[in-house]
């Protein structure tokens, strides 16, 4: 979990940080709709890092579980919205080859932390 929660928070720190120079390097361009965008998957990183943290310090498998859960949700939803962006022409092919890069193993870290954390039931 702790893993997990330090991807989130670097992700977040650095979509809240480097928006503008991010976008432009993912060939995404640095139109306000654009930024607003990356700057709140930022803030959502931001807070599943933080609940991801707090999971773990608990030790409440609950907690571990409940967080696992609301990774996959959130890689689910982020690999529906970049295709959906890139059939509109609205991402770039490189963009959905990014995100969909990062799905398998952050999955994989979820279903092990989750995995893991069912045993202590």
């Amino acid at each position: 979990m702790n893993g997990l929660a330090a991807i989130a928070a670097f992700l977040g720190l650095g979509a809240l940080v480097f928006a503008g120079p991010g976008a432009h390097a993912l060939g995404m361009g640095a139109g306000r709709r654009t930024l607003w965008g990356i700057r709140l998957f930022g803030v959502r990183e931001l807070c599943l890092a933080y609940g991801l943290a707090r999971a773990a310090a608990s030790g409440d498998p609950a907690q571990c579980r409940l967080m696992a859960d609301l990774i996959i949700a959130a890689q689910a939803g982020d690999s529906l919205l970049a295709a959906a962006l890139l059939a509109r022409g609205e991402l770039s092919r490189r963009m959905a080859l990014i995100v969909w890069s990062g799905v398998p193993p952050t999955l994989l870290a979820a279903r092990t932390a989750r995995g893991r954390d069912q045993g202590a039931r």
